[in-house]
């Protein structure tokens, strides 16, 4: 289709000027549909609709295409066992990066009154993408941990439980004391002033 050569690393291959930051220095035009797949504006920006295939000699295929990018912000909604509580809430904040269906969430959540009024499993809704199910039944589809936990049961740690095919994750603890094993956290280790921070990673579907 097209080759630019350069005859040294001081020169352009070739330029191209845009009229405003907002028209397109660079687009490759799809002739059967007349869409703009991959574009270069004049701000410098790429948009490449279709994603990235990497790697040495790769064919366009699932296993190597890097096809989304993303970041933003989520809303952590604390239930036990599915069930809404009654605790009043001061902070309730979180924010992600996603990367091909790879997810980085980190989030902030405070209680200020109020109290439980059910009981389970502590759990975290509302993650921004569902969780995959490539393993199911298993809750490998990611990890994470309270780096920061306040007025809460006097565990060692809590670690996360990603629910495969769903947007939440409950809550672990591992006793400490020599002990190899973990137990589900509960409405008892919550009460009307707890605050925790942390973050997890899992793969989205």
């Amino acid at each position: 289709g097209l080759i630019v050569d350069k005859q040294n690393s001081t020169e352009y291959g070739a330029k191209v000027n845009c009229i405003n930051s907002t028209s397109f220095a660079l687009a490759v035009r799809d002739t059967t549909n007349s869409t703009h797949p991959f574009r270069v504006n004049g701000a410098g920006k790429i948009i490449c609709g279709g994603g990235i295939v990497l790697g040495a000699g790769q064919n366009e295929n699932a296993a190597n295409l890097l096809d989304d990018y993303e970041k933003g912000t989520w809303t952590p909604v604390l239930k036990f066992s599915n069930q809404t509580t009654g605790y009043a809430v001061s902070v309730a904040q979180g924010s992600y990066q996603k990367i091909g269906n790879l997810v980085y969430c980190k989030f902030i959540y405070e209680v200020n009154g109020g109290s439980a009024n059910v009981s389970g499993t502590w759990e975290f809704h509302g993650l921004p993408y569902t969780v995959s199910n490539d393993l199911p039944n298993t809750g490998q589809e990611g990890f994470g941990q309270l780096t920061y936990w306040n007025s809460v049961n006097s565990a060692s740690n809590y670690i996360f439980w990603v629910q495969d095919g769903g947007t939440a994750f409950n809550l672990m603890k591992i006793p400490g004391s020599g002990t190899n094993s973990t137990a589900n956290a509960t409405n008892s280790d919550v009460n009307s002033s707890t605050a925790v921070r942390g973050s997890l990673v899992y793969m989205a579907s």
